[in-house]
């Protein structure tokens, strides 16, 4: 690749790009993932820019120099056009856009929602701390890995995010399952709304057996308005034989 004309390398670089980003991102293309890919796509635009730009320059002979200022006319062309079509422009019309009205601060003080995440990590965090240990595992059945940092408990190592698109194959969801069977986790936290809010979405779908084990095996102890908070059966078992 480094002999080749840097023509043909860079495309043959986002291409290859676009084929790992494609993959890894089946059953997860919404649009703010899909913001992501905006940059590169940019790129390729004035990339295919660049071919009607040197065309156009060749039957002007406009020269080397005029090449480029007719390829960024071009590109100036297409960015315009793209900014128009996706209606960039309407978020200067204060009128429409944002309201004729304008903001007023209602209150000194700053208040956080009841249902916000901040507010229901302050009582996840402690309900997961108390039933497991520093040294314990915990099982996050959401995409939320940052509750492993915040509860400052280890991971099950494999997959700190578990969502649609985690498991491409069966085989992989039951590599889990055979190493949860074999190290159980102290805790399991399961989201209470499925993945985007739609139950083809949810870990029915997307985990089913993980899903079932951990309700044959697992008591829930608590809940937030996002989680559940579940403990390992026997665990609870011994200890409640402890405290008789």
């Amino acid at each position: 690749m480094g002999r080749r004309p840097f023509e043909h390398v860079f495309p043959l670089t986002f291409v290859i790009f676009g084929a790992i980003y494609f993959s890894r991102t089946m059953g997860r293309s919404d649009i703010p993932h899909l913001d992501s890919a905006i940059p590169p796509a940019a790129v390729l635009l004035a990339y295919c820019a660049s071919f009607p730009s040197r065309l156009l320059a060749r039957r002007l002979d406009l020269g080397k120099k005029g090449s480029v200022w007719a390829g960024r006319a071009v590109c100036a062309v297409v960015f315009a056009a793209w900014a128009f079509l996706n209606g960039a422009d309407l978020f200067l019309d204060q009128e429409t856009a944002i309201g004729g009205v304008p903001l007023e601060v209602a209150s000194k003080k700053t208040q956080v929602r009841a249902r916000s995440i901040g507010r229901t990590m302050d009582v996840l965090i402690p309900m997961i701390q108390k039933h497991a240990g520093p040294e314990d595992t915990i099982l996050v059945m959401a995409h939320a890995p940052l509750i492993y940092v915040l509860a400052d408990r280890h991971s099950p190592g494999s997959h700190d995010v578990i969502m649609p698109g985690t498991f491409r194959r069966r085989e992989e969801e039951q590599a889990l399952l055979e190493r949860m069977k074999t190290a159980p986790p102290a805790v399991v936290v399961l989201p209470r709304q499925p993945f985007d809010n739609m139950a083809e979405r949810g870990l029915d779908a997307s985990a089913p057996e993980l899903r079932r084990w951990v309700a044959a095996h697992y008591d829930a102890v608590g809940r937030t308005y996002f989680h559940q908070v579940g403990v390992l059966r026997r665990a609870r078992e011994a200890k409640g034989d402890a405290q008789k």
